[in-house]
């Protein structure tokens, strides 16, 4: 996750650097693979609530691939207009990282051997700052 956040923060400079060779055909099968993949959860889910009634699955879908799209649209139209919304993005996920690191049964016992118990809670607030600002570094050098 911290490498999403990292990448997230960073990637509007690698998009600077492509090549203007980069035909439509291309950048049509990279959006369409992007959104199956991303859809791939709100449709398991989907199914999952409908608890086996196709009525329900089928206007889940009709109705939740619109709004994901449509909202995708929106949330990347904001982030051009406010690039500080990435920072917050990237900032939520490294946060939700550290979360999860300190609740991992099977991560935190091993990190906290070597950490000290007290600073656990300071966790979620270093990875942010790390990514935050390795994640401008990155972009601006």
């Amino acid at each position: 996750m911290v490498w999403i956040a990292v990448k997230l923060l960073v990637e509007k400079r690698e998009e600077e650097e492509l090549e203007a060779s980069i035909n439509m055909l291309q950048a049509i099968k990279t959006i369409i693979i992007a959104d199956l993949v991303m859809s791939l959860d709100n449709t398991l889910a989907v199914a999952a609530a409908s608890k086996g009634n196709y009525l329900l699955l089928i206007a889940g879908l009709t109705l939740s691939i619109p709004i994901v799209t449509m909202g995708s649209q929106i949330i990347a139209s904001l982030m051009n207009k406010f690039p500080a919304l990435v920072y917050l993005g990237a900032g939520f996920i490294s946060w939700t990282t550290g979360e999860m690191i300190n609740g991992d049964k099977r991560v935190a016992p091993f990190m906290y051997h070597y950490v000290p118990e007290n600073l656990k809670s300071l966790l979620p607030a270093v990875i942010t700052a790390l990514v935050i600002f390795g994640g401008w570094w990155l972009k601006n050098h």
